[in-house]
């Protein structure tokens, strides 16, 4: 989105959200501000954590399975002595 407004810029096709400072270079518009939303979880330890309840998930009537209590596994090593290690 941003390189689109660059491009936009340089092409002269309207306004756009970067403009040029006092010594020439590009930047972000005075007023402007950029929000990043990111939906994934981390990779690593950051990115463990615990599964949704088979209740949780879904309202439907199907097979009943048992549910298990484990964390997401990711690659990443477990802490030493934690829960999991047991």
């Amino acid at each position: 989105y941003l390189l689109r407004e660059i491009e936009r810029f340089y092409n002269g096709n309207g306004p756009t959200l970067v403009a040029r400072n006092e010594r020439g270079k590009l930047q972000i518009s005075p007023g402007v501000a950029l929000h990043l939303y990111i939906s994934q979880t981390p990779c690593g330890d950051a990115s463990i954590f615990k599964t949704a309840a088979q209740s949780e998930m879904s309202d439907d009537e199907g097979e009943t399975r048992q549910t298990t209590y484990d964390t997401q596994r990711t690659g990443a090593k477990c802490v030493a002595g934690g829960p999991q290690d047991t």
